[in-house]
């Protein structure tokens, strides 16, 4: 089975990003104590990361994808790719500009890659893409 090995931002952002996943089919329960949450696809496994530290993750493969700033990426010099322009916050008020990330020679190049072997279908991936 393969595994889709998914980083989620640690800190201000985790449970926005958690109810954007929610949203999108998925239900990931986090432990205090634990920087793997539970996650109720068994071809998923997800990891908190620091927004700062996600793209050079996903660029030496230890992740397949994660969601960080454009900005983090520039200044990490990291060699990954955009997959997605994502908008969203911790509150409504003012939504920040995420991206969801993948190593320069991951065959992800847009949302409908990660299809296939994970049961989540372009529907449930509407919220993923900002629709």
């Amino acid at each position: 089975m393969n595994m889709l090995k998914v980083g989620i931002p640690k800190g201000s952002l985790e449970s926005a990003t958690i109810e954007l996943f929610k949203k999108s089919g998925w239900k990931i329960s986090v432990s205090s104590r634990s920087y793997f949450p539970i996650v109720d696809d068994e071809e998923v496994r997800c990891t908190l990361v620091r927004a700062q530290e996600m793209s050079r993750f996903v660029e030496i493969g230890t992740l397949d994808v994660g969601l960080t700033g454009k900005d983090w990426i520039l200044e990490n010099g990291s060699d990954v790719a955009v997959v997605q322009d994502l908008i969203y916050s911790k509150t409504s008020a003012s939504p920040a500009r995420w991206v969801l990330v993948v190593a320069e020679d991951s065959p992800i190049r847009q949302l409908k890659d990660l299809e296939g072997n994970h049961r989540r279908s372009d529907g449930d991936r509407r919220h993923l893409a900002g629709q």
